[in-house]
């Protein structure tokens, strides 16, 4: 079932409920006028097929093309295979699995600027791998008290734009045993920062490689199983177009999600250097490129550690201050704070929060150089809060993925201001710094592109 529908589709169905209740209501008179209508709700539901063809047609041209381009780069090479590695392709990635750890020692796959605009919901149709005669089943993969998920290698958000891709990502040749609190704690915050890269670079396309950190004496899932648990997890992104490229190694221990940003900037390396520790090579038709893989730079890629420069005072209007500016308010004046949305998050009671311009403290010459700014949308208090979540993400119901979207734009926010005293841990020190709020129970919000 798709969430989003593409404008085209959106609009034949909208214009085929309308008439079909004209219609059948008697609201319309006149059987030449009625026919008419059934004529061209006939046409219309046959365009509406049609496109459909053609959307089918183009994710499956697409698919063809992301498989000759991930061959071009090429598929990973590893010094000491854990075991035969079996290559299988898929729609939407490649993987090397290890038949001996019951799961890819590498997954290859690309995020594309498609996953912006389309949006697929999750299948969640967990199914063997039909090719792998000893690949895991899903009894392999019933946990007995243990708080494991069958974790995503390649994500299934990053296929978002193809429905057979997304469906594709959920075969267990994709899975790995992940600690619950790992796979959707940090590991699921590395992948919405990559995505939100596409966000900020909206006509590049990213070259992915993720992988468990395989060895000979890794515990099994359980009893009379060959399923292996790893430790540690790696990811390796490359930018083609803007010669960036950068890598993480996670190991499986629970983060507190305030230290995110601060593990996710300790993990990062070059691609070298991942490559040096793990013995792979990851892009081994891309020899050549000693300078994409031995630099990496985490402002590009880890836009909520470091954050981004706020907006020129030249481009905004009168009464408006960028974040910069906060530091010369007090608390409780009436603002207009504009910026641009660097991360998200949905709480359980689904209250959104959104981070603009930065994420956590960044420390220079001992002080916290730059502010946080943050945004608090709470449903109960903000009149309009369901007509926004309609207007923006065509539903009620808003998952952690979808708030994605947001990540990039450059937001207007106005109400009364709230600083609180917050105390940051670097090295070992407690550096005092303000936190800037607005809550949106007396406050308006304006997304400006």
């Amino acid at each position: 079932m798709i969430t989003y529908l593409s404008d085209n589709t959106y609009m034949m169905k909208t214009q085929i409920l309308i008439l079909t209740v004209l219609v059948s209501t008697g609201l319309l008179f006149g059987q030449e006028d009625t026919d008419q209508l059934l004529e061209l709700e006939r046409m219309l539901a046959q365009k509406n097929q049609e496109f459909i063809k053609l959307e089918n047609e183009w994710e499956a041209l697409k698919l063809e093309v992301i498989q000759a381009k991930l061959l071009s780069v090429g598929y990973p090479r590893v010094e000491k295979p854990a075991g035969d590695l079996q290559t299988l392709k898929r729609d939407g990635y490649v993987a090397g699995f290890s038949v001996y750890h019951q799961q890819a020692q590498w997954v290859s796959h690309m995020i594309l600027p498609d996953i912006l605009s389309r949006c697929w919901e999750r299948t969640d149709d967990f199914r063997p791998d039909p090719s792998l005669e000893a690949g895991p089943s899903l009894e392999d993969y019933k946990f007995k008290g243990k708080p494991f998920d069958k974790g995503h290698l390649a994500p299934a958000a990053d296929f978002r734009w193809c429905r057979e891709a997304v469906s594709a990502s959920f075969l267990l040749s994709n899975m790995s045993p992940q600690p619950s609190d790992f796979n959707r704690g940090i590991w699921a915050e590395l992948e919405k920062t990559i995505r939100a890269y596409i966000t900020l670079n909206p006509k590049t396309e990213l070259y992915l490689i993720t992988g468990p950190v395989l060895k000979a004496d890794l515990p099994k899932l359980h009893e009379n199983n060959r399923i292996s648990i790893p430790e540690a997890y790696y990811k390796v992104i490359l930018d083609r177009k803007n010669q960036r490229g950068i890598a993480f190694l996670l190991d499986t221990q629970k983060v507190d999600e305030k230290r995110f940003a601060e593990k996710l900037e300790k993990s990062a390396m070059t691609i070298s250097a991942l490559e040096a520790k793990l013995g792979m090579d990851f892009f081994p038709r891309m020899d050549g490129n000693a300078k994409l893989e031995n630099s990496y730079e985490p402002f590009y890629w880890l836009p909520s550690v470091s954050g981004i420069t706020p907006l020129d005072p030249a481009l905004l209007a009168d009464g408006e201050i960028n974040t910069a500016m906060l530091t010369k308010q007090k608390k409780g004046d009436t603002i207009r704070v504009r910026g641009t949305i660097v991360h998200t998050s949905l709480s359980s009671k689904g209250n959104i929060t959104l981070y603009v311009d930065q994420k956590r403290p960044v420390v220079s010459g001992g002080k916290v150089a730059n502010v946080i700014f943050t945004s608090l949308i709470q449903d109960r208090y903000f009149k309009n809060f369901g007509d926004w979540k309609k207007s923006l993400f065509n539903t009620d119901e808003i998952q952690s993925e979808q708030l994605e979207k947001l990540i990039g734009k450059q937001v207007l926010i106005s109400g009364k201001l709230n600083i609180y005293k917050r105390q940051h841990r670097y090295k070992g020190k407690s550096i005092p710094y303000d936190l800037f709020s607005l809550n949106l129970k007396e406050s308006n919000i304006t997304f400006m592109n």
